[in-house]
């Protein structure tokens, strides 16, 4: 014979903990729903995404443009290159794909600035492929901005004046030279 049977307490127990397991159940269920519905109607940025004027800028990739050594300059090859960019200095090259939502949306590379973390100041683009224009609806364009930032400035951010959002520039190797010494093979490696 089932000892519980016999206890008139022991089924209400059961009843009330099936009720409490019901109730949980539904109140999980709704908040669900819920959050379903508010990440619908405002979803969370893309950590790798920036709004420039009305369009959408998503970083591809960065690298260290690298130029002439100095004995090249020094041998003639400096005619009509601009962007000299000093021993103690990189210029960092960012890739960007810049996008339309629904409707027509504009942008300048121009507001794009570079920061080194911790640091409010801002850098402005010295040159890239990226200039200003409207997108019509739904269209893309891919292009480049470039930043001369100090050399010992491996990891950078990305931002836009008017937005206080910044997404992360991917890492950059340690140059040659950040602490100042020459480039190894002892020539003065600068970068346009």
């Amino acid at each position: 014979m089932d000892v519980h049977a016999l206890r008139p307490g022991a089924l209400v127990s059961r009843t009330r903990w099936a009720a409490l397991a019901v109730a949980l159940l539904v109140a999980a269920t709704a908040y669900g729903g819920y959050r379903a519905i508010d990440l619908a109607s405002n979803p969370v940025p893309d950590p790798a995404v920036l709004q420039l004027g009305g369009a959408r800028v998503e970083l591809l990739s960065a690298e260290e443009v690298v130029g002439v050594a100095a004995s090249d300059l020094m041998s003639g090859m400096g005619h009509n290159i601009s962007g000299w960019v000093p021993e103690d200095q990189m210029m960092v090259q960012v890739w960007l794909r810049v996008s339309a939502g629904d409707r027509a949306a504009g942008y300048d590379a121009g507001q794009l600035r570079a920061f080194s973390p911790g640091s409010s100041r801002p850098l402005l683009p010295v040159s890239g492929t990226l200039g200003d224009g409207t997108l019509t609806p739904h269209a893309v364009v891919e292009g480049s901005v470039s930043f001369v930032v100090p050399r010992d400035w491996t990891h950078l951010t990305l931002g836009a004046t008017g937005s206080d959002r910044s997404i992360d520039i991917p890492a950059l190797p340690a140059a040659p030279g950040s602490s100042g010494t020459p480039a190894p093979g002892g020539e003065d490696h600068s970068h346009h």
